[in-house]
Order: C-alpha cells, then sequence, then structure tokens
C-alpha cells in the first residue's frame, strides 16, 4: 500500500476484490475487459493479471486498471513481455487528471516490479495529455486509434439506411451468392473458426490467439449470452467469423477472421449485419467495432480496415493507444534477437 493524498493505492496480482466489479459495472466507461471475471477467465487460461485501484480514504474505489500478461521463457529465463490493457483505466470522474496521473503511475510501477518490459493500453477515452504528455508513453501513427461504433438504440430500417451503399450492396451481395451466417454455440463450432483464424494470422504475420484463451472466454461468459460467435459460411463451409464481447448494453467486435479465398462472397458484411441485428432485437445500445486508423489515407497500412469498417455506418470515436518500453534494451534482445531465435528453433522442430 502506498499513500498519497487524497488518495491510497493498491495491487492485486492474479486477483481483484468484489468491489472493483461493482465499481465497473455503475461506471460509464464500464467494458467486459476490465471485469473481475475477464481476470478471473484470463487467469483460467494460464495468463497473469494486475490490477492498480485507487481508493479514498473511506475506501471507496475511485479508479482502476486491469492489465493481462503471458509469461514467457528463454533457456530458463523467465520474462513478461508486454502487458495488455483494454477499456482502463476506469474512473470515477475522468476529469480528475491529478487521479489518473497517479494511478498509471502506480500501475507502471507495479509492471516494473513484475519484470513487464514493455505495456500497451488501448483506454476507450483518450488521454494523450496524462500518457504522452505527463508519462511519455508513445503514440503510433500508424496504429489504430479510432473505432466506428454503432447506435443500436435505432430499428434495424434505420441503420440500414444509415450504412453506405457499399456496405448495402456488400450484404444484398452476399445473400444473393448464398452465404448465411449462424451463431457458433459448439466446441466444433470455435475449432473451426480457430482453424480460419491461424490462416488468418499467417497471411497478417501475427500471432493468433490462443485457443485455451479462446474456449475459456466461452465457458465463461457464453451462457449470458456476453460472448458470441458468428460464423458465416457457404456451401456448407465456414468460411469467415466474428467473436463479440458483450457487458450490459454494449458489445465489442473482439475477434474477426476469414478466407482470403473467399472474400468475393463479401461474408463479412453479411456478419456483422447479423450481428447489428442480433444487437437490436437483444435491445443493446452501441456495437463498438474496435480498431480503424482514425483518418480515411490511402497510405495508411490499414486503409481497406478503414474502408470496410466505415462502410457499416455509425460515428468514427477516437480511444487512446499507447505504448511504453520499461526497459528498452530488454525490449530490444527480446524482439531482435530472443524471439527470432526460437522461431527458427521451432520451425527446426517442426521439419526434423
Amino acid at each position: 500500500m502506498r499513500v498519497r493524498s487524497p488518495f491510497d493505492t493498491e495491487t492485486y496480482v492474479d486477483g481483484a476484490p468484489k468491489d472493483w466489479q461493482n465499481f465497473v459495472d455503475g461506471s460509464d466507461l464500464s467494458n467486459i475487459f476490465q471485469t473481475k471475471l475477464w481476470a478471473e477467465a484470463m487467469q483460467k487460461a494460464g495468463m497473469g493479471t494486475l490490477l492498480t485501484l485507487a481508493r479514498d480514504n473511506q475506501n471507496h474505489i475511485k479508479g482502476g486498471i486491469l492489465g493481462i500478461c503471458r509469461h514467457s521463457s528463454f533457456y530458463g529465463l523467465r520474462t513478461i513481455p508486454n502487458m495488455q490493457v483494454w477499456g482502463g483505466p476506469i474512473l470515477y470522474d475522468v476529469n480528475d487528471k491529478g487521479l489518473a496521473k497517479m494511478l498509471l503511475k502506480t500501475f507502471e510501477e507495479d509492471a516494473k516490479k513484475l519484470g513487464v518490459i514493455s505495456s500497451y493500453i488501448r483506454s476507450f477515452l483518450p488521454m494523450d495529455d496524462i500518457f504522452v504528455d505527463k508519462l511519455k508513453y508513445t503514440m503510433d501513427p500508424s496504429d489504430l486509434h479510432c473505432t466506428v461504433i454503432i447506435d443500436l438504440t435505432e430499428s434495424t430500417e434505420e441503420i440500414w439506411t444509415q450504412m453506405q451503399e457499399r456496405g448495402r450492396r456488400s450484404v444484398r451481395k452476399a445473400l444473393k451468392q448464398g452465404v448465411v451466417v449462424e451463431e457458433g454455440t459448439t466446441v466444433k463450432d470455435y475449432l473451426t473458426y480457430y482453424e480460419i483464424s491461424k490462416k488468418t494470422a499467417k497471411r497478417l504475420k501475427t500471432t493468433p490467439v490462443p485457443l485455451k484463451i479462446m474456449m475459456t472466454l466461452r465457458e465463461t461468459f457464453s451462457r449470458e449470452n456476453n460472448f458470441k460467435l458468428f460464423l458465416a459460411k457457404h456451401g456448407g463451409h465456414s468460411i469467415a467469423g466474428v467473436i463479440i464481447a458483450r457487458w450490459g448494453d454494449k458489445m465489442w467486435g473482439w475477434h474477426g477472421s476469414s478466407l482470403v479465398e473467399s472474400w468475393s462472397l463479401n461474408a463479412n458484411s453479411l456478419i456483422h449485419w447479423s450481428i447489428i441485428k442480433w444487437g437490436v432485437r437483444n435491445h443493446l445500445k452501441i456495437y463498438d467495432l474496435m480498431g480503424i486508423p482514425c483518418r480515411k489515407h490511402s497510405s495508411h497500412p490499414n486503409y481497406g480496415l478503414y474502408l470496410f469498417k466505415t462502410q457499416l455506418g455509425g460515428r468514427i470515436v477516437r480511444h487512446g493507444e499507447y505504448l511504453k518500453n520499461y526497459f528498452p534494451l530488454r525490449y530490444f534482445l527480446l524482439s531482435r534477437i530472443f524471439r527470432p531465435v526460437r522461431s527458427r528453433l521451432a520451425k527446426t522442430e517442426v521439419t526434423e
């Protein structure tokens, strides 16, 4: 416990108090990624968690931030390459800059003590004056600082008319070519989607979400419709999918993948239209598509993502996306030496 008037801070490693969940649920910034249940699910999947809280002198929570990390090892050397935060921090008053700075500074100190090399934080509220100006986090212009948020309080007819003609045409084309969208509920459905996600990750040269995480989140949240898979099929074969995470009256496009050879069928547009209709039927208020460039610029490496998500209508909203390397030399060694060597060794083991 570190005392800093008028707030105290406290740290939970791989744990969270019950009143943190109550605080999250009572906040306008409430989201599934900062819940106690999300932390517990990640722990079951083998991930580590770090929760830093700020309390007033009456022991009431006034802010907090939850991070997720994975331990890694290289020839016995244990390290935590990256701490990821989605949807945090959550504050009782977003205008309390002093609280925000204190909380984030403490979180950084806690992460360093755990051996975290770098942190990636995507706050659902831009806080450049704290992260960049005060704490010296960086913002990569090629990253996806904005998002598209679709208002689900309107009727599906109104949402349809607000979509770009390009989006409506894509949905019609998918239907005309016989694409159907179904809710994936079984383990087999998730395994099918996982295979699609691996191919997508290989094409994008990224790391796929581990199957254990995907299945643990399904087990934890799917019964209350807080974690749902939508699969697009054509000719009886699954060709694309999107997993949404929902909490209260909000939902987020948590993960999406598709087979490049089936892009001409426009399955992705039909999936998102099906998700929108599901959200309206279930009285949700917003659908956050997550992650686009903030401006329409053909030179941006994710220009295609911008075109695809904005065609669905909605409004472009700025998020905050921040990165900081706590130990630059360790980060350099990990990214330039350890990871490439380990990757080559893994490929050798597969081929032998």
